[in-house]
């Protein structure tokens, strides 16, 4: 049987490597790498590598069109998902993405249609942790008859680029919660809480949060997403007056954010732990911790085998929907 070809986009930054790797264990893929920065592709000696850019999608559907599944790490994905998921749909090329930003999975949704109609998946959701802590939210809810209001994260591992460039767009556009059923945008550093992990409490923030979107359409009423955030110095800019503040003075922090994300997670980082609170009505609490980074490897793993598997069908996959039967199995492997 020959091998399947996978395009990871992205493949060259934090988490992409992570991912290529890990697919390695599978003799059955074959894993290229593309980018658009051909100097850091020519830095890549294990894996093909093809380089091109996200601004025309005809370019980008020519590139695709070889290829079973194109797995898109190119952070921020709220920046990228839309010219590769239509090229794509274009191309009969599968389509995964790492993202945890609830406008991905909104847009990713509007395209459902057309993914049955040309027989593509669009999976969206495995960014990082999320995906297998909204799945575990779930299955908590059965246990415990009711569904939690209120998600806490925190994490000794450093931040990716990746993420850093996602909350750096989050800052500025707001955070979103749920509440009545709906999703709300709030100011950033809105809703800060000190939450017990079990053995400490930490200060943590509001964050934007796939997991949002996720418990919107599982039909949950109230929700908030909280992780420590080490760019606490932008809460003291007078965020929530943030009306009184100049575009150019925003702009001027996303770059200064931007550029404090040299300081990303290294190899060290990747053993480090994640703590998880659940906080149910009733004030009770569930904690669970797991190795952070190396979830979004295992979990696009789950999700291109289960793709693969079911080729000849398509349509707008949310990544809780293929991993919650084994969310026990990934928290077993990633603990």
């Amino acid at each position: 049987m020959s091998k399947k070809r996978i395009l990871v986009y992205g493949g060259y930054g934090f988490i992409g490597t992570l991912v290529c790797e890990y697919l390695l264990k599978n003799d059955d893929f074959e894993i290229v790498v593309g980018g658009k920065n051909p100097e850091s592709l020519k830095q890549i000696e294990k894996f093909e590598t093809v380089p091109f850019k996200l601004s025309d999608v005809n370019i980008i559907e020519n590139n695709l069109k070889e290829f079973a599944v194109v797995i898109n790490c190119a952070a921020p994905i709220v920046s990228s998902y839309r010219s590769i998921s239509e090229a794509a749909l274009r191309a009969k090329t599968h389509y995964i993405d790492v993202s945890y930003d609830p406008t991905v999975f909104e847009g990713i949704t509007l395209l459902d249609d057309e993914a049955k109609e040309h027989n593509v998946y669009l999976a969206t959701g495995a960014g990082l942790s999320h995906a297998a802590i909204v799945a575990l939210a779930k299955e908590l809810e059965k246990e415990e008859n009711t569904q939690p209001t209120a998600i806490g994260i925190y994490s000794k591992s450093r931040f990716s680029k990746g993420e850093i460039k996602e909350q750096a767009l989050n800052a500025i556009k707001g955070v979103n919660v749920l509440s009545g059923g709906e999703i709300k945008v709030v100011n950033f550093g809105s809703y800060n809480k000190k939450v017990n992990f079990r053995k400490f409490r930490r200060a943590l923030y509001a964050i934007s949060n796939s997991a949002i979107s996720v418990a919107k359409f599982l039909g949950y009423r109230e929700l908030i997403v909280r992780s420590r955030d080490r760019r606490v110095w932008l809460k003291k800019i007078a965020f929530n007056n943030r009306d009184r503040l100049t575009n150019q003075l925003l702009n001027f922090l996303t770059r200064k954010l931007i550029e404090f994300s040299m300081f990303h997670a290294n190899e060290k980082d990747i053993e480090k732990t994640t703590f998880v609170s659940y906080q149910f009505p009733d004030k009770s609490r569930v904690f669970k911790t797991f190795s952070p980074y190396k979830v979004t490897a295992i979990v696009v793993a789950e999700l291109l085998e289960w793709i693969l598997d079911r080729e000849g069908n398509g349509g707008v996959l949310f990544t809780h929907d293929i991993i919650k039967g084994k969310v026990n199995k990934l928290f077993t492997e990633i603990v």
